[in-house]
């Protein structure tokens, strides 16, 4: 189960400008209720452009690290180079990594992910960075807006027989 936190527990703008409207109270509201459900393995997720909700960063891993038992995975994604977000200038992986990984260690922030496959640098496609700072909580960062990205084929493709999308997160679990 997730939930997208674009503007994390204060930035109203940041909701109004990702989600087209000030859904903060909504969004702290299912929060609330997802932590009080005893439910396990919360993901929560933003979209993180630049100028506008940095600060979301620091607020979702402090969730993160205060519910422990439910609050899993975080992954954090840079807007991608498509509609509202043509204009922007995304963040690139490395920069996602200064972000967050000031606030872990060396160590917290070693990428490591157990049981799960993601893309090696070896094979040319390092959109995607995870990392475990603790024995329950693994973290996600994700490149959409560049050339690699687009070549991951864990980006997001088809399902097979069907015409729907698989979405990147989807794969992941």
């Amino acid at each position: 189960m997730g939930i997208s936190l674009d503007g994390g527990t204060e930035n109203r703008r940041a909701y109004e400008v990702i989600n087209g409207c000030d859904c903060l109270d909504r969004k702290i509201d299912a929060l609330e209720n997802l932590l009080a459900s005893g439910l396990g393995r919360l993901c929560l997720t933003a979209i993180i452009v630049r100028g506008l909700n940095e600060d979301v960063v620091p607020q979702l891993v402090a969730l993160a690290l205060q519910n422990p038992k439910a609050i899993r995975y975080l992954h954090f994604r840079n807007a991608a180079l498509v509609g509202r977000w043509q204009d922007t200038t995304p963040y690139a992986m490395d920069e996602l990594k200064k972000i967050v990984g000031a606030l872990f260690t060396r160590e917290e922030f070693a990428r490591r992910c157990i049981g799960e496959v993601h893309c090696l640098p070896r094979d040319g496609r390092e959109c995607c960075y995870r990392f475990r700072p603790t024995g329950r909580l693994q973290i996600s960062l994700i490149e959409f807006a560049s050339r690699r990205a687009r070549a991951c084929p864990r980006r997001g493709r088809l399902k097979n027989g069907e015409t729907t999308i698989q979405p990147f997160f989807e794969s992941m679990f």
